[in-house]
């Protein structure tokens, strides 16, 4: 998988696409835990499209944590995401997984590992050092 970064705004999703803009390596960008709840997966999703209009030609995929709640997890496939985590009861996340193949999209059980650029003052910055420090020498 790619190095994953939480973002929390567009400037974050502009600061990590643009850092990889030009070359082959990738990154995912995940919502904040309990985001989707209080912002919206709409929102997220609107932020996310439109750095990566910004940066058309990036290796990036965009993951939504919808922590346990199936209804925002039902938001977030209605508009669009495909690639969602989701922590909640057994049997919705069976039928979320069966809507989730049909789609081409994903459903994790638990969080990736990110890097969250909320506490960053040069999101930027941050992200280049994380991409620098896994790339293997």
């Amino acid at each position: 998988m790619p190095t994953g970064f939480t973002f929390h705004s567009l400037s974050h999703v502009d600061a990590a696409l643009g850092a990889v803009a030009g070359s082959k390596i990738g990154v995912a960008l995940v919502t904040p835990p309990g985001a989707a709840a209080t912002g919206g997966p709409e929102i997220y999703l609107e932020m996310y499209r439109q750095g990566h209009a910004h940066f058309p030609e990036t290796e990036t995929n965009a993951v939504i944590d919808c922590g346990d709640d199936a209804g925002i997890a039902m938001r977030a496939l209605r508009c669009g995401w495909r690639d969602l985590v989701f922590t909640g009861d057994d049997d919705v996340r069976k039928k979320l997984q069966d809507m989730l193949e049909q789609l081409g999209g994903t459903l994790g059980r638990s969080r990736p590992y990110t890097i969250d650029l909320i506490a960053s003052s040069d999101p930027a910055w941050t992200v280049q050092q994380a991409l620098y420090r896994s790339i293997p020498s």
